[in-house]
């Protein structure tokens, strides 16, 4: 492993370290996080649309006249490597897109579009036993609070929370 290997590696266990009196669990699909050969890199695009027309809320129920349309994308980066005999990877991921047509119990609110908040994620595989399909990993999730967020609008894509 390289310097900028090691480096990115000892500043996401130091973050890792940082945050962890708070967490919160991230469900990803099978097949979804699968330990790939060391030095293997891969860029990916996701998109998603979405026409909804409810709004359900815990303490109001379900509001009448309510729609939004959702438009986002998701570019990610990751990077295999191995440390101490254990395959890793650093993961990039940066959402962007556009929530428009929002109304709520026929209230109209503004729409809101642009870049979400970037995240960043170190896994790594304390089991990786393809032939006898094993695996176990843990993996953290870093986002940064820069994405499209103003607390004057209903509609954001960033979240404004670390």
């Amino acid at each position: 492993m390289g310097r900028v290997g090691t480096l990115a590696l000892v500043a996401e266990i130091a973050g890792a370290l940082v945050i962890a009196g708070s967490c919160w669990v991230m469900d990803y699909q099978p097949f979804d996080w699968v330990a790939a050969p060391r030095g293997t890199n891969v860029a990916m695009a996701y998109a998603q649309f979405g026409m909804n027309n409810a709004f359900n809320s815990t303490t109001a129920g379900t509001l009448p006249n309510s729609s939004l349309d959702s438009q986002i994308g998701v570019a990610r980066y990751l990077h295999y490597d191995e440390a101490f005999g254990h395959i890793y990877c650093l993961d990039f991921i940066l959402p962007f897109g556009t929530l428009a047509n929002g109304k709520i119990d026929g209230q109209r609110v503004s729409d809101a579009s642009g870049v979400a908040d970037p995240v960043f994620s170190l896994g790594v595989w304390l089991t990786n036993e393809p032939d006898q399909k094993r695996w176990l990993s843990a993996v953290s999730f870093l986002p940064f609070p820069i994405g499209s967020y103003d607390r004057y609008r209903a509609l954001n894509l960033g979240n404004n929370r670390w």
